[in-house]
């Protein structure tokens, strides 16, 4: 794992697992444009899609897909999670981060006071019907 120890390498730690998501997701939607509104299985199934310098190793070490099934079992893209960070990472001042994608292609760093996004997760997260 990469130490981001002053102020300006933390706020380069937020960006970085952002950007990480965003363009995770973004190359999720593409895929799933491509495969009949199907989004991925699994990172590797993205590798073609993906943009900005990206490697596949970055995504696969970094974040999880946690949406698999087809576009239309997404009623609101704005809310439903597709891929996050595998892990929260603490900040001096004790809030700990997460970063998330969106089904729009959005993405965010959620901050909480301890290291539980369950109830953030729980309400934005779809289980696939594979899963269920």
């Amino acid at each position: 794992m990469i130490e981001f120890p002053d102020k300006s390498k933390r706020r380069a730690r937020a960006r970085w697992n952002l950007f990480l998501v965003r363009e995770a997701a973004q190359a999720c939607i593409r895929f799933a444009n491509e495969h009949e509104q199907q989004f991925p299985t699994s990172v590797a199934e993205v590798a073609p899609n993906l943009t900005g310098g990206v490697k596949l190793e970055e995504i696969e070490t970094n974040s999880d897909i946690v949406y698999q099934d087809s576009m239309a079992g997404i009623a609101n893209p704005s809310r439903t999670i597709v891929i996050m960070s595998k892990q929260a990472w603490q900040e001096r001042n004790g809030r700990w981060l997460k970063a998330y994608a969106f089904a729009d292609g959005r993405g965010v760093v959620r901050e909480e006071r301890e290291n539980n996004f369950d109830i953030f997760e729980g309400k934005r997260i779809i289980l696939s019907t594979s899963n269920q």
